[in-house]
């Protein structure tokens, strides 16, 4: 491993998922991890004829490691709110997840 990668996975640990800096304890499947939620609540104006409804996209950044990898597809559970996997990547030690779940 590069020595700017080697930085970037410890920039991981000590920046981005420092909870004195940017991250906060969530639960996500059952599991107490660091991470960063980006939160999107938006009207979904896919959904014809159907008011009241809102789309809550969810960006999470957690430590490659630290949970499974979901899959595309997969219900994940986040803070007791159940999240469907629209997207997963794992960039330079971290796993990115969009995933989205209906409101009401």
């Amino acid at each position: 491993m590069s020595d700017f990668k080697k930085m970037l996975h410890q920039d991981v640990k000590d920046v981005f998922l420092n909870p004195e800096e940017f991250a906060e304890e969530h639960t996500i499947c059952g599991k107490r991890v660091l991470c960063i939620i980006d939160k999107n609540s938006e009207a979904d104006s896919k959904l014809s004829g159907i008011f009241g409804t809102f789309i809550n996209d969810l960006t999470i950044y957690v430590q490659e490691g630290s949970i499974k990898v979901p899959k595309i597809g997969e219900r994940i559970s986040i803070d007791r709110s159940v999240h469907l996997v629209k997207n997963v990547s794992v960039e330079d030690g971290m796993i990115v997840i969009v995933a989205e779940a209906n409101l009401s």
